[in-house]
């Protein structure tokens, strides 16, 4: 009796597994060819009849992709390299001009060249002078200290460096009233009359 109810139990247990255990896929299903009598040739995965012919298909190719390669992030955009300096070549510091009648041509340089975007600027007692580039013409300088120097901006104004100041002297002379000689008196009516 207790062999019977095992092999029952056994029985059941075969059944319930073969209901839950999906079938097998063939990975490469049979195709079949079938030629009717108008001589039209045509293909299907279920067989027609049974005169179909069953075709061989080779195995489907499957190709492995390469792993993707880690490629570092791409680089942030270069920052602009900083000027390490900029100075007034010309005049030179400290310079005395007398009766100046001429242009000065005020210049400038920084290291290293200028870059995209920047300007150079050259300023003369703190104001700025139209210049062209590093160079800048002036003329007519009244006496006294002019300052000169320059700075670099960026594209958006903002000033990247300046220059130490250079400093000029023009003089110019002048007549000097403490020697010249006082205009001879003229003799008034009195005088005249008293002197005949």
């Amino acid at each position: 009796m207790t062999r019977l109810l095992l092999i029952i139990f056994a029985g059941m247990i075969a059944h319930v597994h073969a209901e839950t255990t999906a079938p097998s896929v063939d990975p490469t299903p049979a195709i079949y060819k079938q030629v009717d009598a108008d001589g039209n040739t045509r293909y299907s995965d279920t067989p027609p009849d049974t005169n179909s012919e069953t075709m061989q298909l080779d195995p489907i190719q499957s190709i492995s992709m390469p792993k993707p390669i880690n490629r570092p992030a791409a680089a942030a955009t270069a920052k602009p390299v900083a000027y390490q300096k900029i100075s007034i070549t010309n005049p030179i510091d400290g310079t005395t001009y007398q009766n100046l009648s001429t242009a000065i041509t005020v210049s400038a340089q920084t290291e290293p060249s200028l870059q995209r975007g920047h300007s150079v600027q050259l300023l003369m007692n703190g104001s700025a002078l139209p210049s062209s580039g590093y160079s800048a013409q002036v003329s007519a300088l009244d006496r006294g200290t002019h300052v000169f120097t320059a700075q670099v901006s960026d594209a958006n104004g903002k000033i990247l460096i300046t220059s130490p100041a250079v400093s000029i002297h023009v003089h110019r002379s002048s007549i000097n009233k403490s020697t010249e000689k006082p205009e001879a008196k003229k003799p008034g009516v009195l005088d005249r009359l008293l002197n005949r």
